[in-house]
């Protein structure tokens, strides 16, 4: 017996320091995983400090220092058991977690999607990643797989996303609203692919999705949430009137309607409805419920607005001019206010003044797109009025700043907006070469934004109306849908990434 007793507390102390040693063992590969994402950090973070994307050697170094912590993770990270080395194996996917995303931006931003997509999925699989983790890594295997084309891909991802964040709600009881605005984005995917019917079944998804919530988590932030997006859904399909019996039913605490819920009512009632009185009286009755400054102007804005719309030009003009005498921060951050001065001065055929606002516009907020239809706004009048010299003159003005604006904000969406601006002027010229060849030149440069893909549409359409090369519109539009949805022949579909290609 006494025997027995020795030998069975022989093998817990071996257990003991077996387990003991497989501990310490866990926490140097946990601390030499640390170390090389400290080391990373220090690279991302010079390299950032003035960052220069033309630097090619100094960012694929930042790039190896995070590939030596996934690398590092994935060769180790097995090693680590649930029962001895919890901590250390959640510490490890957390490392590698914020490695992978690090790696994915510098990806995205070199456009390498297929890359992304390779590093993301080497996550996923090496480990077990949950919650907020789990949620981000997901979403950047959509993007990557949105960005090189594969919409459907994306799309199957936004579904599970869903279906996996039921509630949309974080431990905390947060709202991930990157969860609840999926229904929305794989609309618009699909609206993109021109697919009328996946839309229409899409949109009915997200109709019972956000009821759903509505009617399973009533009088809670989440109930709030989804009632704003569905009325965002019904405003977009211009079912205006459900979108505001939707939003009446947001309550604040007083057993009102919820302030910024009387916002959007508002702004349907006048957009969307045209009930432009109605819509000035809720302005009204909002301005009367707040005292914020940071509110007001905004308030006013949209009640000036309305009058515009409504043919009151000269109310509309009063009410930007007192945003101007009382609200001058949000006056000289918004170029809106002194648009809407000129226009309403157009509108009521007082020339002078209407372009004394309009080159003001053009000094005050010159990187807008206001200002760059200024320059058009004001040769269109000399057009209008015969004064073909002038107009000219204008174009030409126009055409200089917008080259201007592209140099001094290059890649970024002021130098697309001035590319499409010099676009417009060709076409008003009739130059339908140098239109078509601007239209390309924006799509090749911004191929994955919305203004880029629509410059290859108006590309075709110029093809084929106005140089009547229906074969090069053709190629064009398939070019677009082929980046949009591609050919399965064309998918990437082994592990070759652009690094070793």
């Amino acid at each position: 017996m006494v025997r027995l007793i020795s030998i069975s507390a022989v093998l817990l102390i071996i257990t003991i320091l077996i387990s003991g040693c497989t501990s310490e063992q866990g926490i140097q590969i946990r601390y030499n995983a640390e170390k090389l994402f400290h080391t990373a950090e220090k690279l991302f973070e010079k390299a950032s400090i003035k960052p220069n994307f033309d630097d090619i050697q100094t960012w694929n170094q930042v790039k190896a220092a995070y590939l030596a912590v996934t690398d590092y993770c994935w060769l180790h990270i097995d090693s680590l058991s649930l029962e001895n080395n919890l901590k250390e194996k959640r510490e490890m996917q957390s490392l590698a977690y914020m490695s992978v995303n690090r790696l994915t931006q510098l990806y995205f931003a070199e456009r390498k999607y297929d890359s992304a997509a390779l590093i993301v999925n080497q996550l996923l699989n090496f480990t077990e990643l949950e919650g907020l983790q789990l949620l981000g890594a997901q979403l950047n295997l959509a993007r990557a797989h949105h960005w090189s084309g594969n919409q459907e891909a994306a799309i199957d991802i936004y579904h599970r996303l869903v279906d996996t964040f039921y509630p949309p709600v974080d431990n905390n009881n947060r709202i991930l609203t990157q969860v609840l605005n999926l229904p929305l984005e794989s609309i618009r995917l699909h609206q993109m692919l021109n697919n009328e019917e996946a839309v229409k079944q899409e949109s009915e998804s997200a109709v019972r999705y956000f009821m759903r919530l509505i009617s399973e988590w009533p009088n809670s932030a989440l109930e709030t949430a989804a009632r704003s997006n569905l009325a965002r859904l019904y405003t977009d399909e211009g079912k205006f009137q459900e979108a505001v019996d939707l939003l009446v039913e947001v309550k604040d605490s007083t057993g009102a309607v919820d302030f910024d819920a009387q916002m959007i009512i508002a702004n349907i009632t006048a957009t969307g409805l045209k009930k432009y009185n109605q819509a000035i009286a809720m302005f009204d009755e909002l301005i009367t419920r707040t005292d914020d400054t940071m509110r007001l102007p905004g308030l006013m804005f949209r009640k000036g607005v309305t009058y515009f719309d409504s043919g009151e030009y000269k109310k509309c003009r009063n009410i930007m001019k007192d945003i101007e005498d009382n609200y001058e921060t949000y006056f000289y951050q918004d170029p809106r206010p002194r648009k809407y001065m000129a226009l309403s001065f157009d509108k009521e055929n007082q020339w002078e003044q209407a372009e004394i606002e309009y080159l003001r516009l053009i000094d005050d907020y010159p990187a807008s797109e206001d200002a760059f239809n200024a320059y058009l706004d004001i040769a269109g009048h000399h057009e209008k009025t015969k004064n073909d010299k002038l107009a000219n003159l204008w174009y030409k003005r126009a055409d200089e700043f917008y080259d201007k604006m592209a140099r001094n904000y290059s890649e970024t969406q002021v130098e697309a907006s001035a590319i499409a601006f010099k676009a417009d002027i060709a076409r008003r010229n009739k130059d339908w070469d140098k239109a078509v060849s601007l239209l390309t030149e924006l799509y090749e440069k911004f191929p994955e934004t919305e203004i880029g893909q629509k410059a290859l549409i108006n590309a075709a359409g110029v093809y084929r109306q106005h140089l009547k090369k229906t074969e090069i519109a053709d190629s064009l539009l398939n070019m677009l849908q082929n980046r949009l949805s591609p050919p399965e022949q064309n998918k990437i579909i082994d592990a070759e990434t652009d690094d070793n290609k």
